[in-house]
């Protein structure tokens, strides 16, 4: 967090354009959205700001002075088979075909693996290395059930809730294989 409370007002511009100034992941500081409210109110006009952070940013917006009017919220999601060809099917195409995408455009089937083998979070995308999707994956993981759940709710056995985790993605393959080939009208 800025701890120079001056810090807006002693910006050397170099030119007339409207600076950009970034917070990330500013929810894990105290009183941030008292902060974030004071800075906006005060400074709209004269900086853009971006608020960037994890999903976790969703689960502190209770409490403390509201924010209401001065953001619009974005997600980013994981990279689409769809957005990285510049391939558009409609959801009846693909529900109807599932697999059909894969013998339409043979020339991309290495990227379907690839996003099969490495997800389509940019991170481990672009890095395009196993090894490093698996050491993401498995701090991902270990952030998502040791943290934000834990943080959300009174579960005790964490181990139980990584087993069942693990088991997930396991399933979703299996009953793909089970709607092969049907119709879905």
């Amino acid at each position: 967090m800025i701890q120079d409370s001056y810090f807006f007002e002693r910006v050397n511009r170099i030119d007339e354009s409207i600076p950009l100034v970034i917070f990330d992941e500013i929810h894990k500081y105290r009183n941030w959205k008292n902060y974030l409210k004071g800075v906006y109110d005060r400074f709209a006009e004269e900086y853009k700001i971006l608020v960037t952070g994890s999903g976790r940013l969703d689960l502190y917006q209770k409490g403390e002075d509201s924010l209401a009017g001065r953001y619009m919220k974005f997600h980013l999601m994981p990279f689409t088979y769809s957005e990285l060809t510049n391939h558009h099917y409609s959801v009846s195409y693909f529900l109807n075909h599932p697999f059909r995408f894969q013998e339409d455009n043979q020339t991309d089937y290495g990227l379907w693996d690839d996003l099969f083998e490495l997800s389509g979070f940019p991170e481990p995308f672009l890095k395009g290395e196993k090894d490093f999707y698996r050491l993401w994956s498995n701090n991902y993981q270990h952030q998502l059930i040791r943290e934000d759940i834990r943080d959300l709710t009174q579960i005790k056995k964490f181990d139980s809730l990584e087993i069942l985790y693990s088991l997930l993605p396991l399933k979703v393959r299996v009953n793909l294989g089970l709607f092969k080939g049907k119709n879905f009208n």
